[in-house]
């Protein structure tokens, strides 16, 4: 199961493959931030939450990606695209 131990799956990510994901993620994310310039979307890496959320904070609209969420082995890019727009739809 994806969330059944979400920590030792994620530490299998590391050295160059993890930072392969990193890379992708940060594009993934200035994809979005381009896409849709009144929202930010921003990549939480701590806590390892496995989780993304929209908020409104003084105004300003953000979309949070958690690093639990970003470097999970078993989810792909793909994934995460969908995990934001769900989120935008916020």
């Amino acid at each position: 199961m994806l969330f059944l131990n979400p920590i030792s799956v994620v530490d299998q990510i590391e050295g160059d493959q993890k930072s392969v994901r990193a890379a992708a993620v940060a594009k993934l994310l200035e994809r979005f931030n381009r896409q849709f310039p009144q929202i930010s979307y921003e990549l939480v890496a701590s806590p390892m939450l496995i989780n993304a959320q929209a908020l409104v904070l003084l105004g300003r609209r953000i979309v949070k990606l958690y690093g639990g969420f970003a470097f999970h082995s078993l989810i792909d890019i793909d994934a995460l695209a969908f995990v934001l727009l769900h989120e935008t739809g916020h």
